[in-house]
This record gives structure tokens, sequence and C-alpha cells, in this order.
């Protein structure tokens, strides 16, 4: 009977075991964390808690779950600052280690049995640097912010070069997934609408529409970018159309404002009107806007108006830049940047950039600033 029994224990030891075998684990040691509870959440579409634990006096703690089909991402939650995004597949350990007393929390996460968030981890790390580096540009004034603006446009080129690089070489990977959604603030880093983001959007979701077929996640973004794609040829029959138009009064535009409101271009008709472009970044754009706030203080009671359009693709940015520089006027941006329509239907190849228009619409001057501008604008309102 004692046999028996004994015989029973190692058969359900054995089941046990094998059970655990088939399950996808995620293990570490959190230092500085004793007694607190760390939560794994799975943050695709609407973000969900899938478990939670207490980390252990030494710190360590233990997940383990069914396996999976398919790659899929799963967020470690230690608070609001502290997470670690990873990319699980089938039945594999992951081992994650960090420091939650060190200076840098990124900076201390090591990962170990999974290269794919190995991989995602490195490219998490860039897009905190990029989101320093968008902080340090709104909170610089003067020419510190455009120097703080040229490098993070240099860091967020890095970052596409890095991810494009990235993308080719592991056409199949859902790290590239990852990389083309990273948004740093309110800055979507990749714009499906660009041409060479486009093409990137497109591979991405052609490789793993042929591994993947039948996954949700790949056929949200397979519907993306046919979308983006009809709303391209839309555009570029816009644009055929306009060029081949024979036109007196200037194109119209329809815009948002920093309060969400959309604004015509054509609501200003019966007022002289500068259309300006413009860029937070560029040293030059933040003179003209010294200079039309000149102009409008002098002439907005005569019949002139603005109607800029800024080119940022960061709310963040824009908005600091237009209370930094005092617009009062028409201020709008749709946070496309080059890919903006306002951009193509005025043909805008440099910033800043501007067009004089009459009262009734008409092109009437083009790229004047400085005393240029001056003499224009006093000349057609004395």
């Amino acid at each position: 009977m004692k046999l028996k029994y004994l015989s029973y224990i190692a058969v359900a030891t054995m089941l046990a075991a094998c059970s655990d075998s088939n399950k996808f684990t995620i293990e570490g040691t959190l230092s500085n964390a004793a007694g607190k509870k760390i939560y794994l959440e799975s943050p695709m579409g609407v973000k969900t808690i899938v478990d939670s634990a207490i980390i252990a006096q030494d710190g360590t703690f233990e997940f383990k779950h069914e396996p999976i089909s398919r790659p899929a991402f799963y967020n470690l939650r230690l608070d609001e600052a502290k997470q670690i995004m990873l990319l699980v597949d089938s039945t594999e350990t992951i081992k994650v280690n960090a420091d939650c007393a060190a200076s840098d929390w990124y900076e201390s996460i090591k990962i170990e049995g999974s290269t794919q968030s190995m991989e995602l981890q490195a490219i998490s790390m860039r897009a905190v640097i990029l989101r320093q580096a968008v902080e340090k540009t709104i909170n610089a004034t003067g020419d510190e912010q455009v120097k703080a603006g040229q490098n993070m446009a240099e860091l967020i080129q890095g970052y596409k070069n890095y991810v494009r690089t990235y993308i080719f070489e592991h056409p199949q990977s859902f790290v590239g997934y990852y990389a083309l959604y990273i948004s740093v603030g309110d800055y979507n880093v990749f714009d499906v609408m660009g041409d060479e983001d486009h093409i990137l959007f497109s591979a991405l979701a052609t490789n793993l529409n042929v591994a993947y077929p039948d996954n949700k996640d790949v056929k949200a973004l397979c519907n993306y970018v046919l979308d983006a794609r009809r709303r391209r040829k839309q555009a570029i029959e816009s644009q055929r159309l306009l060029a081949n138009a024979v036109e007196v009064k200037s194109p119209d535009l329809s815009m948002p404002t920093l309060k969400g409101e959309t604004v015509k271009l054509s609501d200003l008709r019966g007022k002289y009107v500068i259309l300006h472009y413009w860029l937070s970044t560029d040293r030059n754009s933040r003179e003209a806007n010294r200079q039309l706030a000149h102009l409008y203080e002098k002439y907005r009671t005569k019949g002139l108006e603005i109607y800029s359009v800024c080119l940022d693709r960061s709310k963040l940015l824009w908005e600091d830049a237009s209370d930094k520089d005092n617009i009062s006027w028409v201020n709008t941006c749709d946070l496309r940047g080059q890919y903006s329509p306002a951009v193509s239907t005025y043909n805008v190849t440099k910033y800043p950039s501007n067009f004089i228009l009459a009262k009734d619409g008409e092109l009437i001057g083009k790229d004047l600033f400085g005393s240029r501008l001056d003499r224009k604008i006093e000349e057609i309102l004395r």
C-alpha cells in the first residue's frame, strides 16, 4: 500500500512538472522592491491586468501562464515610472532583473531567455532617449530651444534608421510592429502617409500576414496600411487636379487650432491675409513669428489677418512655441508635419514660407520677409 501511495506521488509530481514545462514563464529579481506588487498586463488594445504577484523579500517574482500559439506583448508594471515591455513566444522562460533604486531604471534592466524581448528593450531605450530630448526642447528657451530641437530631430532620424534596418533584417518580427507605433509625447515617430514610412508599414504588414494570417493585430495593421494607401491615392489625385486647374483665387485650407476648433482659410475672406508656414524648432521661423507679431499689432485694425500653419508633429512643441512667440492670430496645425495636405496644397518646400492673399483670396505675394514684407503690408493697407 505504501509503495502504491508513493507511486501516486511520483505520477502527480511528474504531471505537475510536465504541466509547468508547457507554460511560459516570466521570472526574475527586482532589487529594492521587496513586498511591492508587480502586475503582468496585456498592453494591446484596452490594457488589461493578466496577473499580479507580491515581490519576495529577496526580490524574486514569478508568473506562469498557458502556452501561446503566437508572439504576444506583455507588460511588467511596478508603477507608472517602472515598466518593462516583453514579447513572449510559446513556452519560453524569460528572466528579468532590474534595480528599482537605480538612478536610471531602464539602464538597470537586464533580460535573458528571449531574443525578441531583448530587441524590444533596445527599441524602448531609444524611445526613452527621444522622450527626454522632447522634454529638454520644451523646457529650453530662445536659441537653446532651437539647438535642442535640432538634436531631437537628429535623434528621431537615428531612431528611424535603426528601426528601418531592423524591419528589413527581421521582416516577420513583432518587434517591428511595436517600433512603428512608438510615440514620443503626442508625436508619432512614423507616419504611414509618408513615402518612406509607408513602405515600412507595407513591408511589415505583408510579411507578418504571411506568417500570422489569422492574427487580429496583423489584420488591423493590414487594414491600416490599405486605408492609408487609399488616402494617399486620393491626395495624389487632388494634387493633380489642382496642378491642372486654372485658378484665380488661392485654394482653401481647413485646419485645427490649439483649442481643437477647425478654421478655414476662406473664413478670412474680406481681409488681407498672410498665410504663414513655420516650424517651432527652426530659428528663421521663430524670427518670422516675431515680425508677424509686430505687423499684426500694427495692422489688425486696418484689415490684416494672419493664418499660420505650423509644421510640427508634436502638439507640445507647437503649443510651447506659440505661447513663447505670443501668437494671437489664427494658429493651426494638424500634427502631420511635411505630410500635411496643407503643405502639398500650396507646394511648400521650405520653412518659413508665406503667401500674401488679397481680400478675395487672390495671391498677390509670396515668401516676403523682413523689410520686404513690411513694405508690402504697408502698401496694401495704407
